[in-house]
């Protein structure tokens, strides 16, 4: 966890704090502010009554967003505590007995700490010289009255959401959104009064909120309290209207956000509306206003092609055009207002296309990247939409009890979503399930669609189309290339192709054990079994020739080892060696659990097995003498799998997405 940080909000003194906090500075209303909040369209009567609490509650959201937009993670690659912050906020508040109180504080922190993966803590003192809440309002309207509030970000789900909401059920509603990009801050406009004219002109008020920071106070991408602050602006436009709801209009796929790739959590795996944030969110406002006050996720139950579905089905389908999803929205341009590449578009161009969209409510040449026939570059975004397809493949057959093995994260929503336990496990499986349907039901439409082309070998190698297929039928091509990724032994020489080259290497044990591991990947190959794979046997056998499973020579030595490993992991952090740090770290704890398994009470070895240090010593040294022979003729495959190769007592190839390899 990076160290902690001193938060000082609207001209706070520290007082007793950390000595070695780092701090940061945030005033709204001094006479050089760097934090900002505007909220346009509310009604005069509204803007002259604002409680006290509810002014207070835009003060902490926004100085909460802003630190967390103004403090680095740790890097791409870091996970766990090194991704996680601590935060010591020091904001004077209108009420601080209010704010100051126990179950104020833990609603907060506990909301918080849930969507952002961070540590908080809070001391709230008296804002002495309040300013008047009405410099937040900006462009004063003729008073107004709503059925219900919801957020609105102008894509596919929340447009959904309103055309639910205000044409459907034909309500009077407020679309609460926040201005974060000047680019999209038009888009979000002009889908709002697209929703609005579809309705009567009366029932539906557009409010947006612009709050942002000084680019001098930070920058940090993931910005994970975004929907506090977003659930914040809601909440207190609802209130000041007398209502005691709002909703967030997110499907239920991404609200839960599995992770892509299983071992991605914490942070990696968004929970801006994930069921247990809304709850949190729910239980902070009520505590807050003395009254139960209700979020809500209308389609916490519904697939992003359901959602879709709806908006076509309303007969709005061409406004879907108009919606955007894209994360990258520095990249947008008029004519190509998606990548086509992040998450979302690969999420929403799925949907578009299982719910049978056509190219004017959802045109295809709008991304830059066509979701099933663009070509794919290698790296991020080639491994995004990979992992994509991996995981619907997996989730559209997954029986109930693997599912939550594979995803322990999903667990998290069962307590949130208002149901029996055994209830709410079956239709979160349920969901995942349809989605993985809808993917494939997009994915072989496409193929049906694409057949010539594909037939006739027009589509590009990287695109979805051909990275689709299985590996068993993929074939090489005409000249002799490889498709997929090749490790073959043919005679003498093991004949390479990775990433569009090819090599060959002559054969050794380094190279039999590596091609053993590509065979299988994410296995854990203790390396006693690779030895004996590598000697004709049919399979891995016990590593070991009777007796006892581990002698006392071999214990010391495996104890021996790991204290090698300590020495090693200090000597690889001295050189910023990452790659070897994490192999180090993964050794020590397969040989500690290895330990753990075979020596019982006292440590005295349990009964059968050999010197398994000797053949970890024999197996290390082949792989890394044939891994310097692959860096001087294939420098790209020698980067893969340095990255994805690890050594030790075990052996393991583990990518992410998995990567299938021809080896036999």
């Amino acid at each position: 966890m990076s160290d902690l940080r001193l938060v000082l909000c609207g001209g706070a003194t520290p007082g007793a704090t950390p000595s070695d906090a780092d701090r940061l500075v945030l005033d709204m209303q001094g006479a050089n502010p760097n934090v900002f909040l505007q909220i346009s369209d509310l009604s005069e009567v509204m803007a002259r009554n604002v409680p006290d609490v509810l002014t207070d509650l835009l003060d902490v959201a926004v100085y909460v967003f802003a630190a967390d937009q103004g403090t680095r993670r740790g890097g791409l690659r870091d996970t766990g505590e090194k991704w996680r912050r601590r935060f010591w906020f020091h904001i004077p508040v209108r009420l601080p007995e209010v704010w100051s109180r126990e179950d104020v504080s833990n609603a907060l922190v506990d909301v918080l700490s849930f969507i952002s993966e961070d540590s908080y803590e809070f001391v709230f003192s008296k804002l002495e010289q309040p300013p008047p809440v009405q410099l937040y309002f900006d462009h004063l309207v003729p008073d107004f009255q709503v059925d219900e509030v919801m957020l609105f970000s102008g894509g596919l789900d929340s447009l959904a959401g309103a055309l639910q909401e205000a044409v459907i059920d034909g309500r009077n509603i407020a679309l609460v959104s926040h201005d974060s990009a000047s680019k999209r801050k038009p888009q979000v406009e002009a889908l709002a009064k697209d929703v609005a004219q579809r309705a009567s002109a009366s029932s539906v008020r557009h409010i947006p909120v612009w709050a942002t920071k000084s680019e001098d106070v930070g920058g940090e991408y993931t910005q994970r309290t975004r929907s506090f602050l977003y659930a914040a602006l809601a909440a207190t436009v609802s209130a000041m209207m007398g209502k005691d709801r709002i909703r967030f209009y997110e499907n239920g796929v991404t609200s839960m956000n599995l992770p892509i790739a299983p071992q991605v959590v914490g942070s990696r795996a968004t929970r801006t509306t994930h069921p247990q944030s809304i709850r949190g969110f729910g239980r902070l406002f009520s505590t807050l206003l003395g009254r139960p006050f209700v979020v809500e996720s209308p389609f916490v139950w519904k697939t992003k092609t359901d959602v879709v579905r709806l908006i076509k089905e309303s007969g709005h389908g061409q406004l879907a055009a108009r919606a955007v999803s894209c994360s990258r929205t520095f990249e947008a341009t008029k004519l190509h207002t998606h990548c086509g590449r992040c998450s979302q578009c690969i999420d929403r161009r799925f949907a578009t296309l299982a719910a049978g969209l056509d190219d004017q409510e959802d045109p295809p040449e709008m991304y830059k990247v066509d979701l099933l026939t663009g070509e794919r570059a290698i790296g991020e975004t080639r491994t995004m939409a990979e992992a994509f397809l991996q995981r619907a493949s997996k989730l559209r057959t997954v029986h109930e009890l693997d599912f939550f093995a594979e995803y322990p994260e999903a667990t998290r929503a069962i307590r949130h979503v208002g149901m029996e336990s055994d209830d709410a496990a079956r239709r979160i499986v349920d969901l995942h399930r349809r989605h993985g349907e809808d993917v494939f039901a997009a994915l072989a439409e496409g193929h049906k669609r694409h057949a010539r082309t594909f037939q006739e070998g027009r589509l590009p190698d990287s695109c979805l189309l051909v990275l689709a297929v299985p590996g068993r039928y993929r074939q090489a091509t005409d000249d002799g290339t490889p498709s997929v990724p090749t490790f073959l032994l043919e005679g003498d020489f093991w004949k390479v192709w990775f990433e569009k080259e090819r090599t060959t290497l002559k054969d050794g044990v380094g190279l039999r054990h590596i091609a053993q591991l590509l065979s299988s990947p994410g296995r854990r190959w203790h390396c006693a079994d690779l030895l004996a794979q590598d000697a004709g046997h049919c399979g891995p056998t016990p590593a070991g020739s009777g007796g006892e499973a581990t002698d006392k020579a071999s214990i010391r030595s495996y104890k021996a080892r790991l204290e090698a490993i300590a020495e090693e992991l200090l000597e690889a952090k001295m050189e910023n060696d990452v790659h070897r740090q994490v192999e180090l770290r993964e050794e020590a704890e397969q040989l500690a659990n290895h330990l753990s398994s075979v020596t019982g009470l006292g440590g005295e070895p349990r009964p059968a097995a050999d010197d398994a240090e000797k053949a970890r010593q024999t197996v290390t040294t082949a792989i890394r003498r044939s891994l310097k022979a692959i860096e001087k003729k294939h420098p790209e495959l020698w980067k893969h799998l340095r990255k994805h190769l690890k050594t030790g007592s075990f052996c393991c190839y583990a990518p992410d997405p998995e990567v299938t390899w021809v080896t036999s």
